[in-house]
């Protein structure tokens, strides 16, 4: 058995690997707490990104089975990049993004038309954007300058398309014509790349509001 040399202070071998095994725990549990930080970030950035609104119905279970539930529902777990729901308001397509978001990974983000503009499509907050598993973008077209929310939306379409990110799901009041003419060529091209031939969604209905 080896034996401690008091007079230098000198670990005896035990005590060394003894030692090289608790800093070897300890690295271990610091990091599963970093990664366990980073997850509730992530969480709680998830959370913050859901309008209120939704997340109010989401937390009372207030979820009418409409054309556009379904369809997030069925997409979900399938391996389409890519669907855009378009047609009326009222049809239930916000609570819908919504709720893809919260049942997707952590990482999974909720936009709108106002955060696009609100956001230089540069710096790190769009490189994220671009980044995440699961990013649900709400009226895109909306807002009072239409060619930058254009502009922006084809960006963002394509930053993620070229960074082979994730899922996109999308949603709009406009009608499938004015869908088609809004979306650049561009954008048009990399959804149905991404989402195949169906990757347009008709969800038209009565106003539930």
């Amino acid at each position: 058995e080896a034996r401690c040399d008091r007079a230098t202070s000198r670990l005896c071998p035990a005590r060394i690997l003894d030692a090289d095994d608790y800093v070897a725990r300890l690295r271990v549990e610091a990091q599963g707490s970093r990664q366990s930080a980073a997850a509730r970030v992530l969480e709680e950035r998830r959370a913050a990104s859901l309008p209120a609104v939704q997340a109010q119905r989401m937390a009372a279970g207030d979820a009418e089975q409409t054309a556009a539930l379904r369809a997030v529902t069925a997409w979900m777990p399938g391996a389409s990049r890519a669907l855009v729901l378009y047609g009326g308001p009222g049809g239930g397509k916000s609570y819908a993004l919504a709720a893809a978001v919260r049942s997707g990974p952590p990482d999974a983000l909720y936009l709108d038309g106002a955060d696009l503009t609100r956001v230089a499509p540069w710096g790190p907050e769009w490189d994220s954007w671009a980044a995440v598993s699961l990013l649900s973008l709400d009226d895109f077209d909306r807002g009072e300058d239409r060619e930058r929310l254009r502009e922006r939306t084809d960006r963002l379409i394509s930053s993620r398309y070229d960074a082979g990110a994730g899922r996109i799901v999308l949603a709009t009041n406009l009608g499938r014509r004015e869908l088609v003419g809004w979306l650049s060529d561009r954008a048009r091209s990399r959804l149905v790349e991404m989402g195949g031939a169906d990757v347009l969604v008709d969800c038209s209905g009565p106003d539930l509001r």
